[in-house]
């Protein structure tokens, strides 16, 4: 029997604000476990922990517990991929600039849109790279298990991410943009002979302990490259004490890279403002009237 690629659960968090300061990076980081062994890996890291809840912003407090926490991901040889986010300009402040108007521009509509912002379409796009990333680097350290060009195998991989999206719309929306992109990935499929089918959800690390491993990572090497191991960052004790860890694990377990932010907005912000200026004519609350009468009448039948 052919070895096939073991479907990986992803867990990803974010270092860093999602405001328009464009002076300091992001990190998104990630692990990527198989999703066999989820079980057996959030009850050793709970027993890592005590059972406790325990934040990268909290590690001042519990020095011993984080060293344990990096320990557990060599020991246990859990994947890991961080990318820098480095704020580019002039698109990063294009950006803001057209969710902005985005955000305007939907008020003229009766339907709540609160992932219409350039702070949440931000989340959408830095959680969907940080995504391919970590699955690129899984997917790289199975390459002797990728199946020949002549077959295609369904490769199921589960996200789950910190609960940086919050707000049940934001997260249905979240959802529905993997659940449009499933059969979408035809470089992959052609490349690897996988046809991935991506499921997003978004979760606490109450809800999901394991959410503690990229939370930590991400912390780590932000705070390090950043703030740097002297006096003026208050967390070098507990980076200097990492990275003695993180120098015993072996060489491909952490994969750390950057890109610059350089992508254009999503939407097409010209086609909402259009619509926008209709919605205010008679003709266009006309328009929403009829809409919203047969929406009711669907939600209803």
């Amino acid at each position: 029997m052919v070895s096939t690629v073991p479907p990986p659960t992803l867990f990803l968090d974010v270092s860093g604000r999602f405001a328009r300061d464009v002076e300091h990076p992001i990190v998104v980081a990630g692990v990527a476990i198989e999703t066999a062994r989820i079980d057996e890996l959030r009850h050793a890291i709970l027993a890592v922990t005590g059972g406790r809840i325990i934040k990268w912003r909290e590690v001042q407090r519990d020095i011993a517990t984080a060293r344990r926490l990096f320990q557990s991901i060599g020991k246990r040889q859990i994947p890991a991929r961080a990318t820098f986010i480095l704020k580019h300009e002039p698109e990063w402040s294009a950006f803001w600039a057209m969710g902005d108007r985005l955000e305007i521009a939907v008020k003229a509509f009766p339907q709540s849109m609160p992932y219409a912002t350039a702070s949440m379409t931000l989340k959408y796009q830095i959680y969907g790279d940080g995504i391919a990333d970590v699955l690129g680097f899984y997917l790289g350290r199975h390459k002797a298990l990728l199946p020949p060009r002549a077959g295609v195998k369904q490769l199921r991989v589960v996200a789950v991410c910190d609960s940086d999206i919050s707000g049940e719309q934001n997260q249905m929306m979240f959802r529905e943009i993997f659940e449009k992109m499933q059969g979408s990935f035809p470089q992959t499929r052609d490349r690897l002979g996988i046809e991935l089918r991506p499921e997003v959800s978004v979760k606490t690390e109450q809800e999901e302990p394991l959410l503690m491993l990229p939370d930590h990572i991400a912390g780590y090497i932000r705070s390090k490259q950043v703030y740097g191991t002297g006096p003026d960052n208050e967390y070098a004790e507990v980076i200097l004490g990492i990275d003695r860890v993180v120098g015993r694990w072996p060489a491909n377990l952490l994969n750390i890279g950057s890109q610059e932010f350089t992508d254009e907005f999503p939407q097409n912000v010209v086609a909402f403002e259009a619509a926008a200026a209709l919605a205010k004519t008679d003709e266009g609350k006309a328009i929403i009237a009829r809409n919203e009468e047969a929406r009711t009448r669907n939600a209803c039948g």
